[in-house]
């Protein structure tokens, strides 16, 4: 009976890392992640981050929802993003310029905040490598004051 319970365990443990480990690749492939760090990834993994980051954020990443998965640096040299450790297997940290992204106020039916873009949208070897970050009044409420842009 053991023996059952622990394969059990076991094999429900390896299939949640499984889907976990496939929905972040997908999620960084099809929303343009993987091809983004190809130009604006943070080597150090925030280590070398002078600024003040965000836990817990939430935005919209070229349609792609982060629900409370997000954490958003921002510092006078730009704006970091990355997902909580236990999704950032294939999201490296994302490092933009202030120099390199303008911002615009958001105002739909239900909802206000703010969209950041790249200011020359660019391709990556070959593949359009476009920024489209969306972020509540909420998020935006947080981190405006550290923000030199809209």
């Amino acid at each position: 009976m053991q023996l059952i319970v622990t394969t059990v365990v076991a094999t429900i443990a390896v299939t949640t890392v499984g889907i976990l480990l496939y929905m972040s690749f997908m999620s960084a492939d099809r929303n343009g992640w993987q091809t983004l760090a190809k130009s604006y990834r943070l080597r150090d993994h925030g280590g070398g981050f002078r600024g003040r980051k965000f836990h817990f954020c939430t935005a919209v990443m070229n349609g792609f929802a982060f629900h409370g998965i997000l954490v958003i640096g921002v510092s006078g040299e730009g704006l970091l993003l990355h997902p909580i450790w236990l999704l950032r297997a294939f999201h490296p940290t994302l490092f933009f310029p202030w120099a390199a992204l303008e911002a615009t106020a958001l105002q739909r039916t239900h909802f206000r905040g703010v969209r950041v873009t790249l200011r020359e949208p660019q391709e990556i070897d070959g593949s359009p490598a476009p920024l489209v970050l969306e972020w509540s009044e909420k998020t935006h409420r947080l981190v405006a004051d550290h923000l030199p842009i809209g």
